[in-house]
């Protein structure tokens, strides 16, 4: 430590640096305020004291005066470069002070706490300025000033935050909502851009000022957590918390950049395209929808199914999607035209999941009547259909690296490996005691991963089916699972409205994601590991970001101001009597298209020959 600061106040709540970084203020056991000399370490003033625990201190942008708020009722402001113990002002309250900060302009002081009031005061003279703004909630236990100062956060006892107008006291628009527990602290990014709030729910939730969507929620902290600050350029938080840690948390690695919200009932499956360009979903309202992963605009609806569509896959090379239903078969689209290609293959049961193997040459099914079976993936002749789990109902597939292995989970509460040439049966495991609704491979082929009702995942040898370890985190069913291209980290989703995080070095949990209003179906990495995937019964998809979002909102503003053109491309080749095949295989083969408008000019053509 470059400092050790020693007989402060145990229940430490107020710590404040002056902003040029060369002074710390503190409370010591007795309340008494000191100001010590960072660059020394050596006290440099002695303060007077409080009657109780001091909950708040700042420093006045001028970095001479400090105000302390205290559990004893009183705001005290203090000149920290006189040698004089007693306070310049005395602000008086009629109960417990949480909260004093001064505005960006040093202006304004600004105090709130357990009698739900927030006062302005005009720090000439400390003399109230206008009415109090009142939180019928109760107590406030946040405040923050955006960087120009013209709105106020407070933190209410209701788990809201709200955003008040500094010149007329009046709410600015709806409370921010989603924490489940009172809001302890907030903090406002140095750009003004987003505002972080930590809570008695345990969690942090970061919002866009600008939309007042939370567009990230982390979890972590074992109890409440009482303060939040961001660093300078905002990439990073600050959170304090009862359970005696600090965390530090890269705001980038946890941001979801996209909501699509098309479909009209729950959204059962998700798959990428290999490239990652596009993203294919399937949902109770019996329709496959075709993404644009870089706009988040829908581009196509495939419609055919009289049944929910419980799983779709994208064609490992070519440019084919598949999709399986409830109504017993499975249907081929071309991923460029929204055509069927293919006739549907038809089954004896209700499809729940649809996989292509690694190269591409197999399409396997499994099925609720416990069947599974693997055809050739462009005749539909079969190759092999494992028998095993009986009449239990098969859940997930997932194929090997090699795409030698077929896992299957199943109600029957085992997880089993087939070879996928013979069908012939390979390893059971056992130790789930539910179903199992989630299985997936390690790209590296190391692992298999297995999750279902029991609300746990196991973690097993992916040659020999022995169990390597059993994680525990999730409140509900694990319902979806996916490993990282890099097979670093699994993410897993969970009835529980929640998205986990495991590093597989250590198999400890690194991030709760928690925004889908309703129970999560499926997860997905996008094939180079910077996004997460997820579909609810919430009837979105959102997408998450793990690397800086910049990039994407460059490529996807370029990408929305080419429709206009490339829709016209598209339009003049239909209007040569052009058939939307030949379209396609014109524009790929059209050196002179820049590769972002050949890219939307093929959304065009998607969009024109489903409509």
């Amino acid at each position: 430590a470059v400092m050790t600061l020693r007989g402060l106040d145990a229940g430490l709540f107020g710590i404040a640096f002056s902003l040029d970084g060369r002074r710390l203020a503190a409370p010591l056991k007795d309340h008494t305020l000191v100001i010590y000399n960072v660059l020394t370490g050596r006290e440099e003033h002695r303060l007077g004291r409080h009657a109780d625990h001091v909950f708040s201190i700042a420093f006045h942008p001028d970095g001479r005066q400090l105000v302390s708020a205290s559990r004893d009722g009183v705001v005290k402001i203090w000149d920290t470069e006189e040698n004089d113990p007693s306070p310049q002002k005395v602000l008086q309250h009629k109960d417990v002070i949480r909260n004093s900060v001064f505005s960006p302009d040093g202006t304004l002081l600004a105090t709130a706490g357990d009698e739900g009031v927030i006062r302005l005061y005009d720090t000439c003279d400390y003399a109230p300025v206008g009415g109090d703004m009142v939180d019928e909630a109760g107590a406030i236990r946040g405040l923050a000033f955006t960087p120009d100062g013209r709105i106020l956060a407070s933190g209410s006892e209701d788990g809201t935050v709200k955003l008040w107008n500094v010149e007329t006291r009046s709410l600015v628009h709806p409370p921010l909502r989603g924490h489940e527990g009172p809001v302890w602290s907030v903090a406002i990014s140095r750009d003004g851009q987003y505002l972080a709030s930590g809570s008695g729910d345990h969690s942090i939730r970061v919002f866009s000022l600008e939309s007042g969507e939370c567009v990230a929620t982390l979890w972590g902290h074992g109890e409440v957590v009482y303060s939040v600050r961001f660093s300078p350029d905002g990439s990073h938080l600050a959170s304090g918390s009862w359970d005696w840690t600090v965390r530090v948390w890269d705001l980038e690695a946890f941001r979801h950049d996209g909501t699509l919200r098309d479909h009209e009932d729950f959204v059962l499956s998700v798959a990428m395209s290999p490239d990652g360009s596009r993203l294919v979903s399937g949902a109770r309202d019996k329709t496959v929808r075709i993404w644009s992963v870089t706009t988040g605009r829908c581009l196509a609806v495939l419609e055919g199914h009289t049944g929910n569509i419980r799983s779709v896959a994208y064609h490992p090379q070519d440019d084919r999607i598949a999709s399986g239903s409830g109504d017993r078969t499975v249907r081929i689209w071309n991923a460029t035209t929204g055509a069927e290609i293919l006739p549907s293959f038809r089954y004896p049961s209700g499809v729940y999941s649809v996989l292509y193997s690694p190269d591409g040459r197999q399409l396997a099914t499994s099925h609720t009547n416990g069947s599974i079976f693997i055809r050739d993936a462009v005749t539909g002749a079969p190759i092999a259909a494992p028998r095993g789990h009986n009449k239990s109902r098969a859940w997930p597939l997932a194929y090997s690296p090699d795409g030698r292995t077929l896992a299957s989970g199943s109600s029957d509460r085992t997880v089993r490996m087939w070879d996928t040439s013979t069908g012939e049966a390979g390893p059971v495991m056992r130790g789930h005691v539910h179903e199992v609704y989630a299985v997936a491979f390690s790209p590296d082929g190391r692992y298999l991963a297995s999750g279902g009702r029991d609300q746990t995942i196991g973690i097993w040898d992916a040659k020999t089916g022995q169990q390597i370890t059993m994680l525990r985190g999730h409140g509900q069913w694990v319902t979806g699972l996916a490993f990282s291209p890099d097979s670093t980290r699994l993410v897993s989703s969970s009835w529980f409205k929640t998205l986990k995080l495991w590093d597989t070095r250590t198999w400890q949990e690194v991030a709760t994601l928690r925004e889908h209003g309703d129970a999560l179906r499926c997860v997905v990495f996008d094939p180079d590991g910077t996004r997460i995937i997820s579909s609810s019964n919430d009837g979105t998809i959102r997408m998450w970001d793990l690397v800086p979002p910049t990039q994407r909102v460059k490529q996807r503003n370029t990408a929305l101001a080419l429709v206009e053109d490339a829709t016209a491309i598209v339009e003049e080749l239909f209007s040569a009597g052009h058939e939307p095949d030949k379209i396609a295989q014109t524009l790929r083969s059209d050196a002179s298209l820049h590769p972002a408008m050949k890219d939307a000019a093929l959304d065009a053509l998607l969009e024109r020959s489903t409509r």
